[in-house]
């Protein structure tokens, strides 16, 4: 469905009413092939979802490991904060897997 629509003409970037955009929904359930699909129609791979949260941040605080390391080949910023302040990075230190440290350079 997510590739006709893109096919179609529908924007990547384009949020909900809830505020969430494509990719912050597939970042936080760990959906791959969704992932890549936007990142492969130019999603924007640092714009906020709720709370101001970025597809990285939201990848990570659910521990999509696949997912985060996706983005961040695509270029997502690990310093870009949520409404707390709170970077991917603040947020790789408090998950308990060491990939996501590793994956950041963190490590």
């Amino acid at each position: 469905m997510v590739r006709l629509l893109l096919e179609a003409g529908a924007r990547p970037d384009t949020a909900g009413p809830d505020g969430q955009t494509p990719l912050a929904v597939a970042a936080q359930y760990g959906l791959v092939e969704i992932t890549r699909l936007l990142i492969g129609a130019k999603a924007d791979v640092d714009k906020p979802g709720t709370r101001f949260e970025t597809p990285l941040v939201k990848a990570i605080r659910a521990r999509q490991y696949g997912v985060a390391e996706m983005l961040v080949q695509a270029g997502a910023d690990p310093l870009a904060g949520d409404a707390t302040g709170q970077t991917a990075e603040d947020v790789a230190r408090t998950v308990d897997d060491p990939r996501f440290l590793a994956l950041l350079a963190l490590e």
